[in-house]
């Protein structure tokens, strides 16, 4: 009689299914770190999107506290300018003459999207400077500095130089930059951490987006505002 061997070992159905577990495991575990890791990289680009917005407006508001300073008798229309339809020919940041309607900003309130005025910072030889904001209401959107220059009043016609604040850029995926605008009010109201009263307010009006992604519309209000205490009404 022919003795009979019994074979030890893993069968060729067994190691099959055995790899077919392990690339399900493998693929699961592949799926959650993406997962993870697209993730942590909307929290981080978010978090330093939320910083260069918050460093953005920070810097608008700081400029507009010199609106009218060492200008006796400084005026809305004259020494602080509002512009709504603005253009800014060539695109930012590059030099361009800036174009639009004038708004009447002597009583009540007005709306634009480009704000220009006027300062003198060194007393000593009163040297009036003209300074602004602008903010483009088609194409790459965002907040511009208009940089500093000699003039003779805000109502100048100038060439400007624009700094970019808060700009729409291609390498921002997850949150859309919202339209920029700026509101001009006349209205009692206390500098913060500045001493005196004013009773002209500028307010700087845009959207913030809680969209997932950049294509989102989804957005919620938002504004600021700095009271202009260089303007005697």
């Amino acid at each position: 009689m022919t003795p009979r061997y019994h074979q030890h070992g893993v069968s060729l159905t067994s190691l099959l299914v055995g790899l077919v577990v392990s690339m399900i495991v493998i693929l699961s575990s592949m799926a959650l770190f993406n997962n993870t890791l697209q993730s942590n990289t909307r929290s981080s680009q978010d978090a330093r999107l939320t910083g260069e917005r918050a460093t953005g407006l920070l810097v608008a508001h700081m400029e507009l506290q010199g609106a009218g300073f060492g200008i006796d008798n400084a005026q809305p229309g004259t020494h602080l300018r509002l512009i709504s339809g603005a253009t800014l020919t060539g695109a930012p940041p590059t030099n361009g003459a800036l174009s639009g309607t004038p708004q009447n900003i002597g009583s009540g309130q007005r709306t634009g999207n480009a704000l220009i005025w006027s300062q003198a910072p060194n007393l000593s030889t009163g040297q009036v400077t003209c300074t602004g904001l602008y903010a483009p209401a088609t194409g790459d959107l965002g907040l511009y500095l208009l940089r500093s220059q000699p003039c003779s009043d805000a109502t100048e016609d100038l060439t400007w130089d624009a700094q970019p604040l808060i700009t729409d850029g291609e390498n921002q995926p997850f949150r859309k930059v919202q339209e920029f605008t700026f509101t001009v009010r006349h209205q009692d109201c206390q500098g913060l951490g500045v001493a005196g009263q004013g009773h002209l307010e500028v307010t700087l009006n845009t959207k913030h987006s809680t969209g997932a992604t950049k294509a989102d519309s989804d957005a919620i209000d938002l504004s600021s505002t700095t009271c202009l205490l260089n303007f005697p009404q």
